[in-house]
């Protein structure tokens, strides 16, 4: 940095092993001074919203999400992460929630963490056909995510299909999904 102050890449990095080190303000700083240093990098946007969230900074770390996106329309990890910001953070942004993840599904050829958040979403919206669906695509590609036969399990709860219900919960928590929602439901 001493030899080159005009490369962000350098202060990038070094944000990465302030990070590694939990340094959030020290990241912090670097990520900003790179920033200046090349103002329309998405994935540096991406990168300080990462560690606004380690400091519970939600509402600056949906802005920096919201600025990567604009840069980059196809950042699949930024549409993600701001989806799921958007439905732990806001009721009144469950269909911009909805939104982003579905677009972060089509951009990362259909990661099946992000269809499983999405499935959660879903059924925070009474939208029980379209979590289960969710779910299912997920467990065809991966049969043995305990996290999807949990959400599984209790989108079959409110449905009202209590034996399959069981047995997708059963099959959760053989897995490891020790959640407390998989033994209530």
């Amino acid at each position: 940095i001493k030899k080159a102050p005009h490369e962000a890449s350098y202060r990038i990095e070094r944000s990465f092993l302030y990070g590694d080190l939990q340094a959030w303000d020290q990241a912090l700083l670097d990520v900003d001074e790179a920033i200046r240093l090349t103002p329309r990098d998405p994935a540096l946007f991406f990168h300080r919203a990462q560690f606004r969230l380690q400091q519970n900074k939600l509402g600056e770390a949906v802005d920096d999400f919201l600025q990567a996106i604009r840069f980059d329309p196809n950042f699949g990890q930024a549409h993600f992460r701001l989806g799921w910001l958007y439905y732990c953070l806001d009721a009144d942004k469950e269909t911009a929630a909805i939104e982003h993840l579905t677009r972060a599904i089509v951009l990362t050829r259909d990661h099946p963490v992000i269809r499983l958040h999405r499935a959660v979403a879903y059924m925070a919206q009474n939208k029980f056909a379209l979590a289960m669906e969710d779910c299912h695509h997920v467990l065809i590609v991966e049969p043995d995510n305990a996290h999807a036969h949990g959400v599984l399990g209790r989108v079959l709860q409110c449905e009202e299909q209590f034996e399959e219900a069981i047995v997708a919960c059963t099959r959760a928590i053989e897995l490891g999904n020790e959640d407390a929602p998989v033994y209530l439901a």
